[in-house]
């Protein structure tokens, strides 16, 4: 139980003027229906202060554990993903899809990989120090690190052909 020396704990870390204050008044109060008004004010604005304090912490809590929980499913993507890759390493029987022929359609990790590529060597024939060069590096690391089938990745990519292509016409 918080005795009325002690600061209840919205006013720890030191007795402040505020606190001291509220006690002074208190006990100066000999009347016992004003003192219960007093009292009863100090409670109604030591709750609405809880009352926000808990709604801070309550936002706070919610943007983290949607923060966990989008690191958590990216790290299960890459997981799957690579598994996947792994997958299709290995020939499987009937190549192509219902049994038939192997189709230019069906790979497309070989035209993602011929994609990175070209964007490579766009980036790579730009001046060394120029400032799209160093956007377009930067952003190359971004893509490197973000699965191919997110939306990020093709605004990225889209991004560094925009960027290399400005570049391209000012030769």
């Amino acid at each position: 139980m918080t005795s009325l020396v002690s600061p209840p704990p919205l006013f720890r870390g030191g007795a402040t003027p505020e606190w001291s204050h509220c006690c002074a008044e208190i006990l100066a109060t000999t009347d016992t229906e004003t003192r219960l008004k007093v009292v009863t004010q100090l409670f109604v604005k030591l709750a609405s202060i809880s009352e926000v304090s808990n709604k801070i912490a309550s936002v706070v809590d919610e943007s983290l554990s949607k923060q966990q929980k989008e690191l958590f499913l990216r790290q299960k993507l890459v997981a799957i993903q690579k598994e996947l890759q792994a997958l299709g390493r290995h020939p499987r029987a009937g190549a192509g899809a219902g049994g038939t022929a192997p189709s230019e359609l069906d790979d497309d990790d070989q035209a993602d990989a011929d994609d990175m590529t070209l964007l490579r060597q766009k980036i790579e024939a730009m001046a060394k120090d120029s400032e799209e060069r160093k956007v377009a590096v930067s952003e190359w690391r971004r893509l490197k690190r973000i699965p191919s089938g997110s939306a990020e990745n093709a605004v990225i990519r889209t991004y560094v052909r925009a960027v290399s292509l400005r570049f391209a016409r000012f030769l």
